[in-house]
């Protein structure tokens, strides 16, 4: 959710007032924010898009005791743990990945296609629900291969890119600090409300 702040007052979501920050790496999360405010939910858990289950006839065990969450097919571990499956290697990380992928190795352009598959479907599913002006992906993968984000174009649809910009994020880790920063100053003028709607105290 400060993240999406940090994005919304110093990112890539500056000037917008409907957003969604996607962020991809051990889990998948977001933070949602619809008329300037972050939507946090009743208890604080809006924008748990990784445990969305919009996997159609996936059934991966999720932690959360769901059955084809999308975490299960986009985050990091998932991600890698795919790569290990096709390419036959015990041990792998991300730069090894991304290298295999410049090297046009067929595991590692596999893996990506169906990671950029997977993304696009939670990415549509989410534009259909909220309608932002944006939406923002804050991933390590992307982050080294920006090319992926034309093929994630290629696969939403025509209205989502007739009507939503897909960004990657320029913040990073950053975005944490500065939205962190953000409620901060908000809470000692008193206009933390200006920016939650649905979280308690």
């Amino acid at each position: 959710n400060v993240a999406a702040l940090g994005e919304l007052w110093k990112g890539g979501g500056a000037g917008c007032h409907n957003m969604i920050m996607v962020t991809l790496g051990t889990g998948v999360g977001g933070g949602i924010i619809v008329n300037d405010k972050v939507i946090a939910g009743a208890h604080g858990a809006g924008g748990e898009i990784g445990h969305a289950h919009v996997i159609d006839g996936m059934q991966e065990a999720c932690n959360c005791g769901n059955h084809g969450c999308l975490e299960q097919y986009i985050s990091e571990p998932a991600v890698l743990s795919r790569y290990r499956e096709l390419s036959g290697r015990t041990t792998v990380s991300i730069d090894d990945l991304v290298w295999a992928y410049n090297q046009k190795e067929t595991a590692a352009l596999a893996v990506t296609d169906e990671f950029t598959t997977y993304l696009a479907c939670g990415i549509n599913n989410l534009w259909n629900l909220f309608s932002p002006e944006c939406i923002i992906l804050n991933c390590q993968l992307t982050a080294y291969l920006p090319q992926l984000l034309p093929e994630i174009l290629q696969k939403l649809s025509p209205r989502f890119r007739a009507t939503c910009h897909l960004k990657l994020s320029t913040l990073q880790d950053t975005g944490v600090l500065l939205g962190a920063a953000k409620v901060c100053i908000s809470k000692y003028l008193g206009t933390e409300k200006l920016y939650f709607s649905g979280l308690q105290p």
